[in-house]
Order: structure tokens, then sequence, then C-alpha cells
């Protein structure tokens, strides 16, 4: 029932999936790198070569990042559309171990990382736990009535948490936004085109330096809108430079 662009379009898109994390054993990554071999035999017949040469022609860089069994996708999906509380074992950043019980709401996709947003039965309160980081998940035969979701979506409760006690910084870029996503792609911005020529930006650091690197490549003038300190930090540095460059 494929037309040629989504035919090509699943293509591109197993592709991507296939490049990331190490593709250990029923890792979603091994099973798009599975189905991207098989996907012409599916398709009409006047498709078939277009697919051929499609990824004959394609080549994807790997792009490391933890790898998530598709069975455990697919084991939280069941118990979200269920209602239906889960429990598994979490490793924690600091490598603790503890047995959680929630109920799970949605399955993110953030920066090449897989996470789950869930109400925590036993803290009473939402929790984002990074589905790499997930074992022996089981469903447990218990139905919830769902709560409202904390914010106004998981993808932006999650971004909050990520960002908590991070600088927030405003930009104003003068060059076209398409420079500035380039810039910026490894980092979760907020960017938006004034106009041809000017571009905001919102974002979350931890550091001005960081900033400053990426900018320097942008190779266009902007302004920063920041906290006391951050804005100080820049304009000693921009100081700093200035001298720097000075003939003595």
């Amino acid at each position: 029932m494929l037309d040629d662009d989504e035919a090509v379009a699943t293509l591109l898109a197993l592709a991507s999936l296939a490049a990331t994390g190490p593709s250990a054993e029923g890792g979603v990554d091994a099973a798009a790198t599975s189905a991207y071999g098989k996907l012409d035999q599916f398709l009409p017949a006047r498709l078939r070569p277009r697919v051929v040469t499609i990824r004959a022609s394609l080549e994807t860089s790997p792009q490391p990042a933890p790898s998530v069994a598709a069975r455990q996708l697919g084991v939280f999906a069941d118990a979200i559309a269920g209602r239906e509380t889960m429990a598994f074992t979490y490793l924690n950043a600091r490598g603790e171990r503890t047995d959680r019980r929630v109920e799970p709401y949605r399955q993110l996709h953030h920066l090449l990382r897989w996470y789950l947003l869930a109400w925590d039965l036993e803290r009473q309160d939402w929790r984002v736990f990074r589905l790499d980081r997930v074992s022996d998940p089981a469903r447990t035969g218990d139905r919830y009535v769902p709560r409202p979701l904390p914010a106004g979506s998981a993808s932006e409760y999650l971004r909050q948490g990520l960002n908590r006690g991070k600088q927030p910084v405003r930009l104003l870029v003068e060059a076209p936004a398409a420079n500035v996503i380039d810039a910026l792609k490894f980092q979760d911005a907020e960017i938006h085109a004034v106009n041809d020529r000017q571009t905001e930006v919102g974002l979350a650091l931890d550091s001005w330096q960081w900033l400053v690197l990426n900018l320097a490549f942008l190779d266009a003038d902007f302004r920063i809108s920041a906290g006391t300190a951050f804005t100080r930090a820049c304009r000693e540095f921009g100081e700093r430079l200035v001298a720097a460059a000075s003939t003595p």
C-alpha cells in the first residue's frame, strides 16, 4: 500500500534507526537492521527496483547510543494501552539498583535516548526513567485510573527535568534559521525564524563556554539575554579576546 515516497521514507527511517546503538541482540536497532534488508520483499514489484537502488546508494554513519530491546518497548506500550501497572528494576546514574512499581504513561525518544514517563507508586510522584537502565520489566495485572499529565506533554516534562539547574538563555542571531540549526544540532534548543536574516533561540546551558564556542562557528552577530553572571562572563571573555588580538 506504500507509494514511492512512503517506501523511500520507510527505508530511510530504518537506516537511521539501525545506525544508533551497538546493535545488541534483541535491540530495536538490530531489528531495524534486519527489517532494512527485508523491506523490498513486502513491496509491490514496481517499487522494488527503487528500494534496491536507494539501499545501494545509501550509507549512514554510526551514532553511538544505548540500545533498548524492541520487546521491552512493546511490553511498555501494551501496559500503557491497557492502563496496567509495571514492575521493574532500575539502575540510576549513580549505579544504584532499586525495584520500582509504576503507572506507565508515555515512551519518549529524545536526543538518541529512550525514556519512560510514569507515576512512581512508592514515591507518589512523576518520574522519568531511561529505558536502557530498566531490566526485568513485568506487567502486574493491576489496572490504574489515568492521572492528568504533569505538563502540556510528556516531552515538555522531560525537557523541564533535563534542563533543571541550567541557565536559561535567549539569543537573537543575525543569521538564517537553517544556519543556526546546523550550528546547534547537538543541543536541545528552541529555534524560530524571525525573518530571512534573523533567528531567535531559547536554550538552557551548563556553561557559557559551550555557547561561545558554537556561536563562533556561525560567523554572525548576536545578542545574549541571560542572567547577570552568564552575561558578565561572556563580556569578560570578549574583552580578553580583544586584548589578545590587539597590536602590542
